[in-house]
């Protein structure tokens, strides 16, 4: 079916249900897929509990990010609860080496506080948003499903996503960074606590 009838179908349970008495549905056999990573791998551990992030999170120095990245995180509401946003964020900093744990994180930490978020977190859990989109978009780059082909100033413009003006700086190196460490086996390469050192650079 078109994505039209299916969205239309969707909010009719009764079509729904009749649909999924004749409808096939199977999970695909990727066991020939050689994936150099794997999600086990890739999210191993908890990410930093909020008592300690006065020492992790929060000195990050957001001057040595991208000034597209870096308004994000200094304007979370409502830029970072957006999934484009979370991808900016997610993108940039694994191009720099950060664990995709640790960039879950980083967006919960901002989740977890006071942005004006109203009832948005009413019922909703900041972690586990924090790390679905962040374990979603590391699974398709594992995976060869996203080569970040719109990861480009160009691209950011037409989405308007593109937050500073007169930018100097360029978002495809970031993403050749990362397609370079995804083809190497690098991923996840540079420890967080590494980059608190003042004598590291991002």
């Amino acid at each position: 079916m078109s994505v039209t009838e299916a969205l239309k179908l969707m909010r009719d349970p009764e079509a729904v249900a009749e649909l999924a008495e004749r409808a096939a549905a199977f999970v695909p056999d990727g066991s020939a897929t050689q994936m150099p990573y794997t999600m086990k791998s890739i999210f191993p551990s908890e990410p930093d509990p909020p008592e300690s992030w006065p020492q992790t999170y929060d000195r990050i120095d957001l001057e040595q990010l991208l000034p597209c990245a870096r308004f994000i995180l200094e304007h979370p509401n409502d830029l970072l609860l957006r999934p484009s946003g979370m991808r900016r964020i997610f993108a940039v900093s694994l191009s720099l080496g950060w664990h995709p744990r640790h960039i879950a994180g980083l967006i919960q930490s901002k989740f977890e506080r006071d942005y004006g978020w109203g009832e948005i977190w009413e019922g909703y859990d900041p972690a586990t948003r924090a790390e679905f989109y962040t374990r979603v978009f590391a699974g398709l780059m594992l995976a060869r499903y996203d080569d970040l082909v719109d990861f480009n100033c160009h691209s950011a413009r037409e989405q308007c996503t593109c937050y500073v003006a007169d930018c100097p700086n360029n978002l495809l190196p970031f993403r050749q960074s990362l397609l370079d460490r995804r083809k190497h086996e690098r991923l996840a390469s540079r420890p967080l606590h590494g980059l608190f050192s003042p004598t590291e650079h991002l």
